[in-house]
């Protein structure tokens, strides 16, 4: 994702189980460090249904990108696309879809990316059940239809993550056989699959973050480090080896990455260590991570009664004998039922600013959900 250093919204993961703004409420809990804002009644009617599963930030508009319509039986949806700003009157939404939804039928808007001068849209189109990656640009209203130069590395599967290092753009995903992994910098595309560590879990790329030095790149049966000339597997000496890697954030001296479960380890140059162990309650998927200078915060998903999903929030100072403090209870009830997919730095909004985003009200059985998003302004730690 462009979100560098705060998350990867799980997108695979979900299909599969599938100044502050007036007038909105506040929610917080005790010595909660930070504030949270809920913002879910300026969607409207946008992502209703629906869940947000990708964003994006240019510093003054921030775009959201998922799916609306979904049906759990035959795994089709319809894209939904929304411009996000700061107006007099709050934050406004605005529905982009009629922009880009011929290039995602029957699929979503799973990857948005900026470079800077113009934002890469990634995502999947399935017209007649048949999966494949799609790819567009977006620059000054005009769209580029890119798919063409990357379809046939993802046959079957989808674009889950683009990101940017400054000089050129990493493309991932997968087919209906491997996760993809391309190389793009205006001009001929590069394949990089065949230099990636598959673990035979039918893998697929769904995080991309730069940190200036390195790629840390992770995904279902998907976690290591591109530096230099190669792939540097950690996947096979991580907790998460019965499943994946979807967040990740890093603070100037080491990454935070977690995924499937309880979990939480930390990356130094190329080393890994045991970071922490999340709240008993937060025990399904760690879905974002965002870095402050007092510590960590990490959202994402538990299981609930009768497995529901349960939406969960925790703070970690980095300190190792100081175990998370759980603040799920603060999030506002816009996401009961649901889950947090990620986190979109919105300087726009608020220096410090991070959109919590993601669903509430999820039905596993038939896959409806409704979009819910937070602003969570961590600027008074």
């Amino acid at each position: 994702m462009a979100v560098t250093t705060v998350t990867a919204l799980a997108i695979a993961a979900t299909l599969l189980a599938l100044a502050f703004a007036p007038g909105f409420g506040v929610s917080s809990t005790g010595t909660f460090p930070g504030r949270l804002t809920d913002e879910t009644s300026a969607l409207g009617p946008v992502f209703h249904p629906g869940v947000i599963l990708s964003g994006g930030s240019n510093s003054t508009t921030t775009f959201l990108g998922g799916i609306g319509v979904y049906s759990q039986t035959s795994g089709n949806s319809l894209p939904v696309f929304a411009a996000v700003t700061w107006g007099v009157s709050g934050v406004a939404v605005e529905n982009e879809t009629a922009r880009v939804q011929s290039y995602f039928v029957n699929g979503g808007v799973y990857a948005i990316g900026w470079n800077g001068s113009a934002w890469l849209i990634g995502g999947q189109r399935s017209p007649g059940n048949a999966d494949n990656g799609s790819l567009i640009a977006l620059s000054h209203g005009t769209v580029t239809n890119l798919t063409g130069q990357v379809a046939r590395y993802f046959v079957g599967g989808g674009i889950w993550a683009v990101g940017w290092n400054g000089t050129s753009w990493l493309i991932g995903g997968n087919s209906s056989s491997s996760a993809s992994l391309l190389a793009w910098d205006g001009g001929a595309v590069t394949d990089l699959s065949s230099r990636l560590v598959d673990h035979g879990l039918r893998p697929w790329i769904q995080m991309l973050l730069w940190n200036g030095a390195q790629w840390l790149v992770g995904g279902h049966g998907m976690f290591g480090l591109w530096a230099g000339p190669g792939y540097v597997d950690l996947f096979s000496s991580s907790p998460f080896q019965n499943g994946g890697v979807y967040s990740a954030a890093w603070n100037g001296t080491a990454w935070l990455v977690g995924g499937d479960g309880r979990e939480l380890v930390s990356v130094r140059g190329q080393n890994l260590s045991y970071a922490t162990t999340l709240p008993p309650a937060f025990d399904r998927l760690a879905l974002m991570i965002t870095a402050t200078t007092a510590g960590w915060f990490i959202a994402g998903k538990g299981i609930g009664p009768g497995g529901s999903f349960a939406p969960e929030l925790a703070f970690w100072t980095g300190i190792p004998s100081a175990a998370p403090t759980d603040y799920s209870t603060a999030l506002p009830a816009s996401f009961a039922g649901g889950d947090v997919q990620g986190g979109v730095p919105a300087p726009e909004f608020d220096p410090h600013g991070v959109l919590l985003v993601g669903v509430g009200s999820y039905d596993a059985a038939t896959g409806y959900g409704v979009g819910a998003i937070v602003l969570l302004d961590p600027s008074s730690i």
